[in-house]
């Protein structure tokens, strides 16, 4: 009979402590999840239309931070030449926002690795 009992408390403290672990696990999943939701929900990036083309806004907290009417990096005003052009890099400009890089500078290199048509330069 010493046996049985001694299983069942066996069991029983298996039970409970994988339970307690368990929980601080979900626990920590949430907490991420929402340190991950809250600063996704502080920025959104929205494509412009400009004259001739394309460019993007990024706002923090429903507020617009920046506002990119022509392609950055290059020589002259030269806006993207398609909405989804701009919706890419916006959202590169949004990402290192987010890492709190500041400004959220964007390079040709970047730009030619996102496959965005570039216009040529001199």
């Amino acid at each position: 009979m010493r046996y049985y009992y001694r299983i069942i408390i066996l069991i029983c403290l298996g039970w409970i402590a994988t339970g307690c672990g368990n929980k601080e696990h979900e626990q920590q999943n949430i907490r991420q999840t929402r340190h991950h939701a809250s600063t996704s929900d502080r920025y959104a990036v929205k494509t412009i239309q400009v004259e001739g083309g394309w460019g993007y806004a990024i706002y923090v907290d429903s507020t617009m931070y920046v506002k990119q009417e022509h392609i950055p990096a290059i020589a002259g005003v030269v806006p993207f030449a398609s909405e989804a052009d701009a919706l890419l890099v916006g959202t590169l400009a949004k990402e290192k926002l987010e890492q709190g890089l500041m400004p959220p500078t964007v390079t040709v290199e970047e730009m030619v690795n996102l496959g965005i048509v570039l216009p040529a330069q001199n």
